[in-house]
Order: structure tokens, then C-alpha cells, then sequence
């Protein structure tokens, strides 16, 4: 979006002529020198609780910085900002990415039951989707978190020994494959499920992730459980309906964490 659909969208809300938006513009430059027209269209719409984020592009409001500059000397220059309840500071919403699964592929088999073929669709369309998101969203969040802290070393600094012992193993076994896909670059895609419980919660980790987890048995408690439901999926059977509730709850309440403490998150 651009500063003409911010100047299209404040005249319809303020029901005005594109020329009246510009002289509410020019009115706040003269009053508050030094202004630009563009921050001047911008502190109107902060005045009328407009979210600005939706209109960052190259020409305005190039990042959260420049939101920051409007809002600070649109505050500085109010002289009842002390004794007025300040207005909701706008911010940056991290973006929240969505993915629709299962696109229309057809299998048969004339081996198998009816039973077993509704069951991988069952597997393939709900249960693996939500493991293969948890896992990866529990790797990016150590990722974040450690790299916060030691920087793009992080691995070689805070993974436990018996871990990128584990890992190596895994790298070495893999080269001996070379004609087939690599897992990733990182470390941290040759860890399993049990690895990244290990990860958060050794002594050394623990205390950076304890602002945001809070409860380490939670976190240990959750992956174990999660665990058994991921290694049976690996061997291709199916989850019975029980385990797959246990599973969608506790996805959830990791989903809920992280968009509770996601502000926290580097």
C-alpha cells in the first residue's frame, strides 16, 4: 500500500475531498515546523486511530522507526499530552502466516483396505501437518532465542555436547548420500524432537527460555508427549482419535504461548 491509498482511505473516513486531507496537512506543518506533508497525512491518521503499518512501502514509512519519529514528535508537540490519556501507540504487528493443506491428490492401491487409505489421508491432511509445523516452530523459536544471545555462532556456543554429538553423527551419515537432498544448512535441522527438549532445557539454556516459557516441566512435558505420537506417525501407522486430541491440544497450547509471548520473541 502507498501514501495515495493512506490520503484515499482518511477521506473516506473523514468524509472530505483529497484537497481538504492536503489542507489538514498543511495546517499541522505550519502549526508544528518542521514537518513534511508525508508525516503531516501521517499524524492525521494517527489522530483518527488509523493502523499505519498497512501502508509501509519504499516512499513512506519505510520501517517502524519512521512510525516511531511521527508518534514522538506528534507527543512532543502537544502541550496537553500530560494530563490527556495517551492514544493506542501504533506498532508493527508481526505477520502471521497461513497455509491450506491438501491439494486434491489421488492415491489407490489394490492391496490395501479402505481403512488404511482413509487413514493416510487422515495422516497426511491433519495429523502431520500440525507435527511437522510444532517441530519447526520449536526450531525457529531456539534459533531466535540463542542467536539473541551468542550471536550466529549460537550452535557451536550453547548446544548440549551429547546433542551436536548426535547431530554430527547424523551430518556424517548423510554425506555418505550425496545424491539425495540434504535436510538444511544448520545444526539445528538435523535435531529430532527429543533434541530440542534437550536444547531448552540444559542448565546453561534454561535461564534464556524461562522468560518465556516459564514452566520447564510444560515444555518437557508437552515434547514427550508429542514424541510418542511422532514416532509412531514415522513408521506410517496411524494415531488412534485419543492421541489425536492429546496432539491438536497441545499444538494449541504451544500456538497460544507463542502468540502470547511473541513480542518477547527476538
Amino acid at each position: 500500500m502507498s501514501l495515495s491509498e493512506l490520503k484515499r482511505d482518511l477521506q473516506n473516513k473523514l468524509g472530505i475531498t483529497r484537497q481538504g486531507v492536503e489542507s489538514r496537512a498543511n495546517t499541522i506543518k505550519r502549526k508544528y515546523p518542521p514537518l513534511s506533508t508525508d508525516d503531516a497525512i501521517c499524524w492525521i491518521a494517527i489522530d483518527e486511530g488509523m493502523d499505519l503499518t498497512k501502508y509501509f512501502d519504499a516512499r513512506v514509512l519505510v520501517d517502524q522507526q519512521a512510525v516511531d519519529r511521527i508518534w514522538h514528535r506528534r507527543q512532543s508537540a502537544l502541550p496537553t499530552a500530560q494530563t490527556q490519556p495517551s492514544p493506542r501507540r501504533p506498532r508493527a504487528a508481526p505477520k502471521t502466516v497461513r497455509v491450506t493443506v491438501g491439494r486434491g491428490l489421488t492415491i489407490t492401491n489394490p492391496l490395501l483396505t479402505p481403512r488404511v487409505m482413509k487413514d493416510a489421508t487422515t495422516m497426511a491432511e491433519h495429523v502431520y501437518p500440525i507435527m511437522y509445523v510444532f517441530e519447526n516452530s520449536v526450531r525457529e523459536f531456539i534459533t531466535r532465542v540463542l542467536r539473541n544471545v551468542h550471536g550466529d555462532g549460537w550452535w557451536s556456543a550453547a548446544a548440549p555436547s551429547e546433542v551436536k554429538n548426535l547431530v554430527q553423527g547424523r551430518m556424517a551419515q548423510e554425506k555418505k548420500h550425496a545424491w539425495h537432498g540434504r535436510r538444511g544448512a544448520h545444526e539445528i535441522f538435523y535435531t529430532d524432537i527429543e533434541d530440542l527438549r534437550r536444547l531448552v532445557t540444559s542448565n546453561r539454556n534454561w535461564p534464556h527460555f524461562e522468560p518465556l516459557l516459564h514452566d520447564q516441566n510444560w515444555f518437557a512435558t508437552r515434547v514427550s508427549e508429542i514424541k510418542l505420537s511422532r514416532n509412531i506417525v514415522a513408521h506410517n501407522n496411524p494415531l488412534l482419535p485419543n492421541d489425536v486430541k492429546r496432539l491438536e491440544v497441545y499444538f494449541q497450547e504451544w500456538q497460544d504461548l507463542i502468540t502470547a509471548v511473541r513480542h518477547l520473541i527476538p
